[in-house]
């Protein structure tokens, strides 16, 4: 049973000598260890989508309400949504792509058949027609010891059969960024990650060294790559932070910094990039990578997504179906 709270959080967090508050402006959170979101996208001024493990989806207000969205013969755990144009793309962890069409208020299911023992990890619009997904085999992503099988295709609005742009046995691909013409990708192989990078869908090149440990997710901030995830397989402890074309050579990675355990993901804001991590803490690292503020949301509660309402208002989703609509304020950078 969910439960709703307001209140206002004022924590001091005393590791690495910082002060930090923040404003919670709404919560719904699961009182047992519930399905997790992993996932929110913006659909409209007033709509947002949240969804995740077991089939859950959910429509949230920019006030931070949620109602249940009913969609039938779904027991697929969804990995990302992408809302482009009129539709929004729901893609799932064995194959299956599901496609809500917001102007005849029609859902249709496709099953890949090449992929259903993989998932779809992330995804971009990359054209007027064409989506750029990626991923690997499905026990990767709920932390099993599996073949990678990882993948990067090509996808058209009308779910016909994807095409495959590049792929690897030993590795798995967790996430996609498009910088100006072309299309970044993060590439596990179970001990390194790479960054890779093509304008044509047809030649990948590595833009980076070797980074030690798995980058779950990269973000194209002040002419960089930032990147985030954890040092090692235990993601509940080692979290990383770091970049790639470092501008300033002073803040080259916070590894060491965050104990707070992985960093699942990173949202570009005017003032700089937030990030949230297995341990329930807000990141605020200021636009010209000089700092990182980190801010105590919920303890021990692993945060996955984020999502801007409006200037300083951010929607936050993660473990035990929580819902959090904070107030970020430009001082906290």
């Amino acid at each position: 049973m969910s439960i709703r709270i307001i209140l206002v959080l004022f924590v001091t967090y005393l590791s690495c000598g910082f002060l930090y508050g923040q404003k919670i402006i709404a919560m719904h959170t699961s009182a047992t260890n519930d399905s997790s979101y992993y996932d929110i996208a913006k659909i409209n001024e007033n709509e947002f989508w949240a969804a995740g493990e077991n089939g859950i989806l959910t429509r949230i207000d920019s006030a931070g309400n949620p109602t249940k969205i009913n969609l039938p013969d779904c027991h697929n755990n969804f990995l990302k949504i992408l809302p482009v144009n009129h539709f929004i793309f729901l893609f799932t962890d064995n194959g299956t792509i599901f496609r809500y069409d917001t102007i005849n208020k029609i859902f249709i299911k496709k099953t890949f058949e090449q992929f259903q023992s993989k998932c779809f990890y992330d995804a971009v619009s990359y054209s007027e027609n064409e989506i750029i997904i990626c991923g690997g085999a499905t026990g990767i992503s709920r932390h099993q010891k599996k073949i990678p099988k990882g993948f990067i295709a090509k996808l058209d609005y009308e779910l016909n059969e994807p095409e495959i742009l590049w792929k690897s046995f030993r590795k798995f691909v967790w996430s996609l960024e498009l910088q100006n013409e072309q299309v970044l990708a993060a590439i596990y192989n179970g001990n390194n990650s790479v960054i890779k990078s093509s304008s044509n869908l047809k030649n990948w090149k590595s833009i980076s060294k070797k980074i030690k440990g798995l980058v779950h997710e990269i973000a194209y901030v002040n002419k960089s790559i930032l990147y985030a995830g954890t040092t090692s397989i235990h993601y509940k402890k080692n979290g990383m932070l770091g970049q790639v074309n470092v501008i300033n050579p002073q803040f080259k990675t916070l590894e060491k910094q965050s104990a707070g355990g992985c960093l699942w993901s990173l949202k570009t804001c005017s003032r700089g990039v937030l990030g949230l991590n297995q341990n329930g803490d807000l990141l605020c690292i200021k636009d010209d990578f000089s700092s990182c503020n980190v801010f105590k949301l919920l303890p021990n509660k692993a945060m996955y997504e984020i999502e801007k309402v409006s200037e300083n208002k951010y929607l936050i989703v993660g473990h035990g179906k929580t819902i959090i609509l904070a107030e970020i304020q430009n001082n906290f950078f």
